[in-house]
């Protein structure tokens, strides 16, 4: 499902000035954070997907290994999307940078903060097989690689793990197909039994503190770290950090000291980013990385680097018309006034749009219908993005809402 035209000088001002930041951090080879902070519905992942929409038409070799823009699913539409996620690549493609991105909101629910990690590891190495020849330029990384191809996926199920070596192991150890990287973990296998057999011969001491979980962060971490540091730029998005555990929090810790071209784009709302909950919090991240860190807010423009006006502010009022008359194409002028002035946050305006639209019906849209309230009309209307999403929900039938509660 396509979304509708970006709008706002302030956000497209704002995206190139994200540009910037990856054109530094891609020729320093020094790590930077942007932090982007704003109320819910202001635009912040949209202001993400349109970055990557960029580098998607900027920063690729022909044939593009990247689809051009980050498409909203239309199985799961309110779910906030930060990658693409099906999609195929063309035959030869090769990527001219790497995309992380990480919806922490829908992380919480995949259960230990380790799974969810796991799986987020899981889908960044899906595409180390075509980065090889990119990075052969730049520098080696083929030990690093090895190394969390090794580790990174034993807490995992056998057959996730069996998989990434297949993977991993196939591509980045010169003449190892999917079989050898195979019989490679059988050999592994094969040597653990061996040596279990010495040991059984020898007193064993056991420790309380023992365990058997890789350290899933640093082998990560470590992994990236050489990638980027051979000139290959890495691009994080890490949407609604404030709801990231404590172990995507750590990795993110690490990775920002290492030199190398890494860039993280986070969003997180105002009143979340002074948490300091837990042992690592995302406050005290921010105090570490401070001479990284760029911060972006609603209440002021951007500054700094980023282009003059470039910003969060409050979505101007013609780009709020904009969004209006993409929906309507014909309202009333007093009601365009009433409405932009009502929904200040594009997400509530586009909501009440499509709530609206549902009322008016197909027909009417495609009409030459002109969109006209009253003052009393406009003041009796949902206000809040939780009200608004009731009246969303009241006009899918009722099978649906059967289906989506299920």
């Amino acid at each position: 499902m396509t979304s509708e035209a970006f709008v706002g000088d302030s956000r497209k001002a704002l995206v190139e000035g994200l540009m910037g930041v990856f054109e530094d951090v891609r020729d320093s080879k020094r790590a930077r954070w942007v932090s982007l902070e704003a109320p819910s519905g202001w635009g912040k992942t949209r202001v993400g997907r349109e970055f990557y929409a960029r580098l998607a038409a900027t920063q690729q070799d022909e044939p593009h290994y990247w689809p051009a823009t980050i498409e909203e699913t239309i199985k799961d539409p309110d779910r906030k999307v930060v990658e693409p996620d099906e999609f195929t690549r063309p035959a030869y493609a090769r990527p001219g940078f790497l995309w992380w991105g990480i919806a922490c909101s829908v992380r919480r629910e995949q259960g230990l903060a380790s799974t969810a990690l796991s799986k987020d590891v899981w889908r960044l190495l899906r595409h180390v097989d075509y980065m090889k020849d990119q990075v052969k330029g730049r520098g080696s990384e083929s030990a690093g690689a090895r190394s969390l191809a090794g580790t990174v996926f034993k807490e995992g199920a056998a057959e996730v793990a069996t998989r990434a070596l297949e993977l991993a192991l196939g591509t980045l150890v010169p003449g190892v197909g999917a079989l050898g990287a195979l019989m490679h973990w059988g050999v592994q296998k094969t040597k653990e039994r061996s040596e279990l057999k010495q040991d059984f011969a020898s007193p064993t001491s056991f420790s309380g503190s023992d365990s058997p979980e890789p350290d899933l962060v640093k082998e990560t971490a470590e992994f990236l770290g050489r990638v980027t540091s051979a000139g290959f730029p890495v691009v994080m998005l890490l949407e609604d950090i404030h709801d990231a555990d404590e172990l995507l929090l750590e990795l993110l810790d690490k990775l920002l000291v290492v030199r190398g071209s890494l860039m993280v784009v986070t969003t997180t709302w105002p009143e979340r980013v002074d948490d300091t909950d837990g042992d690592i919090s995302l406050a005290g991240l921010m105090k570490s990385h401070a001479d990284r860190l760029d911060r972006v807010r609603h209440t002021e423009s951007a500054g700094g680097e980023f282009p003059e006006g470039a910003g969060l502010m409050m979505l101007e009022d013609d780009a709020r018309r904009e969004i209006l008359h993409g929906f309507f194409p014909l309202v009333e002028l007093e009601t365009a006034r009433a409405l932009v002035e009502r929904y200040e946050s594009p997400l509530a305006l586009r909501l009440f749009c499509e709530w609206f639209g549902g009322e008016w019906g197909p027909e009417d849209r495609n009409s030459e219908r002109v969109l006209e309230l009253s003052e009393d009309e406009v003041n009796d209307l949902p206000e809040e993005l939780g009200d608004l999403y009731r009246e969303i929900w009241r006009q899918l039938p009722a099978e649906v809402q059967v289906s989506l509660a299920v």
